[in-house]
């Protein structure tokens, strides 16, 4: 017998919700490497605004910047929910509203960084500006001059500290994607010497200072910025790979292999959902012929107790036609099915001469049934063809030991064998 073909129009359907599946978890992947990309930037920015903390103008930026975060990350957790676990909020809907939003927030963003910025300069410049004023200004007082020089110097070491925490930040995340830091390490100890040197007014101290960031740490930085971007563009690409074969081990009923963080594994991974895909679909046909025989079987009043893979070419079932008498129904990987009459047991034995009389009977019984099973099968819409049809005979009675089949939908139509279209559609990205 050759087995049915699942339907073009089923596979289409089947493409079609795959195809939405994937796009929606791109889309909420490239949603989460923007968001992250903003949470570096907030990090750098409140940095910066640390100088100009008092101006109320800073304050309602980080106030604004602070609401951004907490809503983008309330949206991203609203789309994972909606999903993974089918909430009544619509994914499409929730990405499309966020992906508005983004565009929106980064122009807040681009906003606050220069508003900041502008005010860091101007409070720096001021307290700059008032230092030297008093080095040059002659007065009668002993210990002006003492402490003017002593706020220029705290602004300095505001800085140096300031670009110190940069620079831990900057050494973290260099590490992240392979940046050698042995410059970032060679700028602690520049800003550990100009902070450190005797004799240095406050004023020399933050111009050497913002040399150093303007010359070495700026650089740095985007040198870091540029090898976070190709990293993240890998493991968008890795995620959306992966994403797809995990999925079609857990339906598959495989464990998955690991691969490398490289360009390679794209390839890799593509290659290995092929091949899984290959024998899916080999499997859903004969899930699907499966399942047409057991209906058809059931309603002629076979009773299902079981079924048996092995090693993914063949599949066994086993259905009560009486007391110890059961049919035993084998599929192929090519579609062809064989039935036959046996006695079950619960080990591997010959049958009793007893029995072999019993099983021959029960052979010419099954011959007028299997003309009913036939006409059955067809019915339902699947072509079945008859290649042979064995002569009663005692030579083919036999035990079958059922011990190693799975009877957990004994009696009942088991929802563990549903069709490949059917668990994928449970299963598939979750």
């Amino acid at each position: 017998m050759s087995g049915p073909k699942v339907s073009a129009a089923e596979l289409k359907r089947i493409k079609k919700n795959e195809e939405e599946k994937r796009r929606l978890l791109q889309a909420l992947i490239r949603l989460k490497e923007q968001h992250k990309r903003m949470l570096t930037e907030i990090s750098n920015i409140t940095l910066s605004a640390t100088v100009a903390m008092d101006d109320a103008a800073v304050r309602l930026e980080m106030e604004s910047l602070g609401k951004v975060r907490k809503e983008t990350e309330e949206s991203l957790k609203r789309i994972e929910s909606a999903l993974q676990w089918g909430t009544k909020e619509k994914p499409a809907e929730l990405i499309e509203s966020l992906t508005v939003r983004q565009k929106e927030n980064e122009k807040v963003l681009l906003n606050s960084k220069e508003i900041i910025d502008e005010k860091r300069k101007a409070a720096l410049e001021k307290k700059m500006s008032a230092f030297a004023a008093g080095r040059n200004k002659t007065t009668n007082v002993g210990d002006s001059s003492e402490t003017k020089d002593n706020q220029s110097m705290e602004t300095a070491l505001n800085e140096a500290k300031r670009l110190t925490l940069l620079l831990e930040s900057l050494i973290k995340r260099a590490e992240c994607v392979d940046v050698e830091p042995a410059l970032a390490a060679e700028v602690f100890d520049e800003i550990k010497r100009i902070t450190e040197e005797p004799g240095r007014d406050g004023f020399s101290v933050y111009n050497d200072i913002h040399r150093l960031d303007l010359f070495k740490i700026r650089p740095f930085e985007k040198e870091v910025e540029r090898k976070e971007k190709e990293a993240d563009e890998l493991d968008e690409k890795l995620s959306e790979e992966l994403a797809v074969y995990h999925s079609l081990c857990h339906a598959a009923g495989i464990t998955p292999k690991k691969f490398a963080f490289a360009e390679s594994s794209v390839f890799e991974i593509r290659y290995e959902c092929g091949k899984i895909l290959e024998s899916m679909d080999e499997s859903s046909e004969i899930r699907q012929l499966m399942r047409t025989v057991r209906e058809s079987l059931m309603e002629l009043g076979y009773v299902y107790l079981g079924e048996k893979e092995e090693d993914k070419k063949f599949f066994r079932e086993i259905y009560r036609v009486h007391d110890s008498v059961i049919l035993h129904v084998i599929y192929d990987s090519e579609g062809k099915v064989t039935m036959e009459v046996a006695v079950e047991d619960e080990k591997e034995r010959a049958p009793h001469p007893r029995e072999v009389d019993g099983i021959v009977k029960e052979q010419e019984k099954f011959c007028d049934a299997y003309e009913r099973i036939f006409d059955k099968i067809n019915e339902k819409g699947v072509a079945l063809t008859k290649e042979m049809m064995c002569p009663v005979s005692a030579d083919f009675a036999q035990v079958i030991n059922t011990s190693g089949f799975d009877k957990s939908g004994c009696g009942k139509e088991n929802p563990d064998y549903e069709m490949y279209a059917d668990r994928k559609k449970k299963y598939l990205y979750l």
